[in-house]
């Protein structure tokens, strides 16, 4: 019994103002808390200040007996007011405790809001950094092309210096080229009538027959014909060269040309007068000229020479001129020659209508 009276109810006091105070003490409740068992830990807290109840220290009664309530009676009562305290002061630490776990939630999901937001800022800035290094290849782009624009500038501008530079200069001689154009077209007129001089001795037989084996003969055939069909004596007719025009074509029966130079303008004028005998034949005899005096003939000096002799008119051509009744015929001039120029006294080609 001595046992029982030896209980220090000091140690509970002690230890009930320092539970709240201890760090395992506020863990081991916010532990118990978290876990739903608040009972458990009210018991926990009971038998650590006061022990076990009565009944365990002495037993239980006897059966059909009072518990014994002597000595000890104001003792429990005491103890009982005590405890009611202490419950009391343990209640509002666990009141304490529970509002500072529900401020300790709070700050939990507070922190876990601001970790969230904070890897989104750290996916932001690393999208910034990327855009960042984005912008300065944009910019660096942005700059060669600046420079080169400013190049092609002055570039520019240097060409449209020597653009007007020269137009000033095409501006100040436009007589000159005035007189460029008309030496061109003098220097061609000039060399077509060379050409057309040297050729002025030369006529061209078409559909004279073409033997298999003509090699040399050519001036022979040439000379039966202007003997048989123009005639005309031949033998005493002196030519310079005669030839076929181009290469024999494989298969075509049509015989090719003959060009004949006569060294003695008389003789030729006499054969060409001769060909009026050749008239209802296939054969025929033509001047020779330049291709550009040719075309000239064709296309304009001949289809006037029909409609004159149309009207019952007498029309004779001279090389590019158009002699109607003696009188020479205004025609477009041929584009190779030069418009006429008082200033200019160079004779021009002229030929006298024969026949």
């Amino acid at each position: 019994m001595s046992s029982v009276k030896k209980v220090d109810t000091k140690e509970p006091r002690e230890k009930r103002k320092k539970l709240p105070d201890t760090p395992d003490s506020n863990a081991s409740v916010s532990n118990d808390l978290s876990q739903g068992t608040i009972g458990a830990v009210v018991r926990e807290a009971m038998l650590t200040m006061y022990g076990p109840p009565q009944s365990q220290l002495f037993g239980s009664s006897p059966p059909g007996t009072q518990p014994n309530t002597g000595q000890y009676g104001p003792h429990m009562m005491y103890s009982q007011q005590a405890s009611d305290a202490n419950m009391s002061a343990i209640m509002n630490s666990l009141e304490n405790i529970n509002r500072r776990l529900s401020k300790l939630d709070t700050i939990e999901n507070s922190l876990s809001d601001i970790q969230y937001k904070v890897a989104r800022l750290e996916s932001k800035v690393s999208e910034l950094d990327t855009l960042h290094k984005k912008v300065d290849g944009i910019e660096a782009s942005m700059n060669f092309f600046s420079a080169k624009f400013d190049q092609w500038s002055k570039d520019k501008q240097d060409l449209e210096g020597e653009m007007k530079s020269l137009q000033e200069k095409i501006s100040s001689c436009p007589g000159a080229v005035s007189d460029l154009q008309r030496d061109t077209l003098q220097m061609k007129e000039y060399m077509i009538d060379q050409r057309c001089r040297s050729m002025r001795d030369n006529l061209i037989f078409t559909e004279i027959p073409e033997t298999e084996t003509e090699t040399v003969n050519t001036e022979r055939i040439l000379r039966t014909f202007i003997t048989e069909q123009l005639k005309v004596e031949s033998d005493n007719i002196h030519f310079k060269r005669i030839h076929r025009i181009g290469t024999r074509r494989q298969g075509s029966n049509r015989p090719r040309s003959i060009i004949a130079k006569f060294n003695i303008t008389e003789e030729r004028d006499r054969v060409k007068r001769a060909g009026r005998e050749l008239k209802g034949k296939p054969q025929r005899i033509f001047e020779q000229f330049p291709d550009e005096i040719s075309d000239y003939r064709r296309d304009v000096l001949m289809p006037l020479q029909r409609e004159a002799w149309g009207r019952g008119q007498r029309a004779n051509i001279a090389v590019d001129r158009l002699y109607v009744n003696n009188t020479l015929y205004p025609v477009p001039p041929p584009p190779y020659r030069v418009t006429p120029d008082p200033h200019n006294t160079r004779p021009r080609l002229t030929r006298p209508t024969t026949g």
